[in-house]
């Protein structure tokens, strides 16, 4: 507990209060408290996901928890840019191979009849 509680640096809370537009008697607030911006080192690392809770009260009773994280939208382009990539060169990849290997049976396939073409030729300028 030492080293995280040396780490970690209270940054503060938000709250928020609810009005539902569809039930007139409706209503609530929220406790929000910032996981991982309140540690320094994970804060620092901007590609990792912001993770924040929430408690919510509210009427009808009801009382929730709830936990969110979002990424950077750099995060998300790099990994998306990334994993496309990869995807497109896969498919080129395997499109070569595919296409290799029909030519392979094609070429096998097609062997007698070529050689018989030829022969028919060779016979044909030799008469």
């Amino acid at each position: 507990f030492h080293s995280v509680k040396k780490q970690y640096n209270f940054k503060g809370f938000g709250y928020s209060f609810y009005k539902s537009l569809v039930r007139t008697n409706a209503f609530g607030a929220s406790l929000r408290l910032p996981l991982s911006a309140n540690f320094d080192r994970y804060d620092s690392h901007l590609f990792l996901p912001y993770v924040s809770s929430a408690v919510y009260c509210g009427y009808p009773w009801m009382i929730a928890n709830f936990y969110s994280a979002s990424v950077p939208l750099e995060a998300v382009r790099w990994l998306v840019g990334s994993v496309v990539w990869k995807l497109r060169w896969m498919a080129a990849v395997i499109s070569a191979c595919a296409r290799g290997v029909v030519e392979g049976v094609v070429w096998v396939a097609l062997g007698p009849w070529r050689v018989w073409r030829m022969a028919l030729r060779l016979t044909a300028s030799l008469a």
